[in-house]
């Protein structure tokens, strides 16, 4: 009789949503390498690696002027411990631990504010229903920023052109849509350097001087990848 385990691996379906990361690649990719990227994404069987620092991510962008913390190295092991507990395996938590450092450095030196961000999921066509943004609003030397969040290192990890797209979103559906209350507001990518002494240096990308696609540009670019999707989905 065969092991219930490995039967249950084989007959596992992939996971055919993409997240907005892969979403935000796959739509800015040439034609001719879109397809590569979609499946690179759906064969990761939609593990989610990072998602020890997303749950911390309240206690690490609040750090900064919270007065009850202790001092830095026992904020750094409460971190390292909080982490820890959220992973699974040794490699998952030095991965986010060394993140989570590097958030923590940045959120400490710029003594970031955070205040929450509830703002309502996006409908984009055959995407569906998105955020491409973080439930947070920072001010960084004085200015407000809605974030987003790309944890990856190599090919993964968001290109000039995956970031342009996820800013024309978040200007098109934020900004735009809301301008008495968003008009002001800017938005910020933040990415990690790959590991240094055990930390990943976190760095911040700013939608400053970037030319933003339109509705329509986004439209027609999400489409072309739900077409490569549906065909991948049809020959697997």
């Amino acid at each position: 009789m065969a092991n219930p385990k490995t039967k249950s691996r084989s007959t596992k379906k992939k996971n055919y949503r993409l997240t907005e990361t892969d979403l935000a690649l796959a739509a800015t990719a040439p034609a001719h390498r879109r397809k590569s990227v979609i499946k690179a994404a759906v064969g990761s069987g939609g593990y989610d690696y990072y998602k020890g620092v997303k749950t911390n991510l309240d206690g690490l962008l609040n750090i900064a002027l919270n007065p009850r913390l202790p001092a830095p190295l026992a904020i750094r092991k409460k971190i390292r411990a909080e982490i820890a507990s959220a992973c699974i395996g040794s490699r998952e938590i030095k991965g986010n631990q060394s993140v989570a450092e590097g958030l923590y450095e940045y959120v400490f030196e710029q003594k970031i504010i955070a205040a929450a961000f509830d703002f309502p999921p996006i409908g984009l066509g055959k995407a569906g229903t998105r955020r491409f943004w973080a439930p947070y609003i920072l001010k960084i030397d004085g200015k407000k920023y809605i974030p987003f969040f790309d944890f990856r290192q190599g090919p993964r990890r968001l290109t000039r052109d995956a970031r342009r797209f996820i800013f024309s979103i978040q200007h098109t559906h934020i900004r735009e849509a809301n301008p008495t209350e968003y008009a002001d507001v800017g938005f910020v990518i933040f990415q990690f350097t790959a590991p240094q002494s055990r930390v990943r240096k976190l760095v911040p990308y700013f939608d400053t001087g970037v030319s933003f696609s339109n509705d329509h540009e986004i439209g027609a670019m999400i489409d072309a990848v739900y077409r490569d999707l549906d065909e991948i989905k049809k020959a697997a």
